[in-house]
């Protein structure tokens, strides 16, 4: 008789815990943290697409002429080194949110008194005042960036340089419609391996 008692008991005893116990606290979602500077891709760009045409249509507006001495000066520039120059192109919005340049054209041109006085003429104001000598365009490095932003340069010597990015915005901007941002760093690159140099301009 006592068994039989037993086993009710401790049935209710259990549908006492469950019934009675308090309720789970709904389960909060986890957001990810991310770092709006995202490592960069080494992966970038791939073998088969390093070589690029150069493409200097954000450049080309009036020509500035460049003498013979200014001309002499990047000649005289080592051709090649040991440094990665790599980083992001962006906006930044007033809420700090970045807006990467996806395939944003990127240039690297060497700092000497010709680029000096260009990059004084057409970044001291938005409008652009003139377009670089076709002459040097063997000097200046070109490339894209990937879809989250990033580019690179390798082989590149130490000195100083006018980063320049171009990408397009829209609405995600607070534009009207797409608009294409012009953005320069100026850079100076002091030692051999990876130097990281971000091209970020703050709306």
């Amino acid at each position: 008789m006592k068994n039989l008692i037993k086993l009710p008991l401790s049935i209710f005893i259990v549908f006492l815990l469950i019934g009675c116990g308090k309720e789970p606290e709904p389960v909060k979602p986890v957001l990810q943290k991310t770092d709006p500077l995202e490592k960069f891709d080494e992966n970038w760009p791939p073998k088969e697409e390093k070589e690029q045409n150069i493409d200097m249509s954000d450049l080309q507006i009036n020509e500035v002429k460049i003498n013979d001495k200014e001309l002499q000066e990047f000649y005289n520039l080592p051709k090649s080194g040991n440094s990665t120059i790599f980083g992001k192109v962006a906006l930044r919005l007033q809420n700090g949110q970045l807006i990467n340049g996806s395939y944003a054209n990127v240039y690297l041109i060497p700092q000497t008194s010709y680029s000096k006085q260009w990059f004084k003429e057409n970044y001291s104001s938005e409008e652009f005042a003139g377009s670089i000598d076709s002459r040097i365009y063997d000097f200046i490095k070109f490339t894209k960036s990937n879809s989250k932003g990033d580019f690179s340069f390798s082989n590149m010597p130490k000195g100083r340089y006018y980063l320049i990015g171009t990408m397009n915005c829209g609405v995600e901007c607070g534009f009207e419609g797409n608009k294409s941002i012009r953005m320069v760093n100026e850079i100076f690159v002091d030692k051999d391996g990876s130097v990281l140099k971000n091209i970020i301009k703050s709306l």
